[in-house]
């Protein structure tokens, strides 16, 4: 039971970090901006993770 609690808390956590956003004076920008394989990764991790889940 709590390796499926530590599943499902990872895939939350990979899958909504995809989504994260910066704000700043300039504006709001999606926070993988400048490094999109960063979100690629968590992507296919929350993937995986929820498979495993």
């Amino acid at each position: 039971m709590k390796t499926k609690n530590l599943f499902m808390s990872a895939t939350l956590m990979c899958g909504l970090l995809i989504f994260a956003f910066a704000f700043d004076n300039e504006g709001t920008k999606w926070l993988w901006s400048e490094t999109k394989p960063v979100a690629i990764v968590l992507g296919m991790a929350a993937v995986i993770l929820g498979i495993l889940y």
